[in-house]
């Protein structure tokens, strides 16, 4: 299963990536709508090189470009409208909001929050590198690259966010950190399906070595991310931010009022690849196809937040 990234629109309407046979870079689908193939890959105006991040700001595709280093829009038929150019290696990390995307910028402290400009491409920074929290969370340095942060949105700001320990907290955007969320969640860990899944799928390896017991007695020991950078907080139009992850064999998703939890649900996701949009009252996610659908290798899943129990 291919973890490719999508947008989720209105309908609801999904942007994805096109097949490549049909000479296409980009495609509009959804159940209830003729599919509308657009863009091409390649370099120039309206054409695309490396896609992580396809969103509607508001009714129109928009992607962020990272091999091109832009963001590009299209109308809701697919006709190129407009780019602007990025000079920074930039790894979008949210929504269009008003113009402003956020973002993470790579600094020798590490990942740090930044907002975008859409029309300009200025950069501004949210937050400052001696941020408490962040030299608590993501500052220190596990290994080459340290951790790596997940920034997403609450309706005042944004949500810098570590997702193996679940905590997050929300600044404001002058940078003023407002609260932490903070659950006693304590360590993740595999399941017994993903754990033999994984483990199978680990032994297969060419230069494995050991015996399958070892190998699975490692995987059960080491813990897990309750989500990942690929899955930030995304912001629904009630303002409740939502944190989607995976405990054990299970995918959750769950709903916060600033540092207030409203409430969990459980989702049916097998092979959850963290890829996963929210848009009014629906969250949407890619998951393995089922074993009698031969012919393609994900579905989009989609879930109705009802209002109770996550009213604010």
């Amino acid at each position: 299963m291919r973890p490719l990234p999508f947008g989720l629109g209105p309908g609801p309407t999904f942007l994805v990536h096109a097949q490549v046979g049909l000479g296409h870079a980009l495609a509009i689908v959804g159940p209830d709508r003729q599919s509308v193939y657009f863009s091409r890959t390649g370099a120039g105006p309206g054409e695309v090189h490396d896609a992580p991040v396809l969103a509607f700001d508001g009714d129109r595709p928009a992607i962020f470009d990272m091999g091109n280093s832009r963001l590009s829009w299209w109308d809701s038929g697919g006709r190129f409208v407009a780019q602007s150019r990025l000079d920074a290696p930039l790894l979008i990390g949210g929504p269009a909001d008003s113009g402003r995307w956020i973002a993470t910028r790579l600094e020798a402290q590490g990942s740090l929050p930044v907002t975008i400009d859409a029309k300009s491409g200025q950069i501004h920074a949210v937050i400052a590198p001696d941020d408490s929290f962040f030299q608590a969370e993501l500052g220190r340095r596990d290994g080459p690259g340290g951790p790596i942060g997940s920034v997403g949105r609450w309706d005042g700001g944004v949500l810098l966010a570590n997702g193996k320990d679940y905590r997050i907290a929300g600044y404001d955007w002058q940078g003023r950190r407002r609260f932490v969320i903070a659950p006693e969640v304590g360590e993740n860990h595999y399941g017994p399906r993903r754990l033999d899944r994984t483990a199978a799928s680990l032994r297969a390896m060419p230069g494995r070595s050991g015996s399958a017991s070892k190998e699975r007695d490692r995987l059960a020991n080491k813990p897990l991310q309750w989500f990942s950078h690929l899955a930030p907080p995304r912001l629904d139009a009630e303002g409740r931010s939502w944190v989607v992850g995976t405990k054990g064999d299970s995918v959750f998703a769950d709903a916060w009022w600033r540092d207030r939890h409203l409430g969990r649900t459980m989702l049916a996701c097998e092979d959850f690849p963290w890829h996963w949009q929210l848009a009014g009252d629906r969250i949407a996610m890619a998951c393995a196809a089922p074993p009698e659908d031969s012919v393609h290798d994900r579905v989009y899943r989609i879930w109705r937040i009802e209002d109770e129990p996550y009213r604010p």
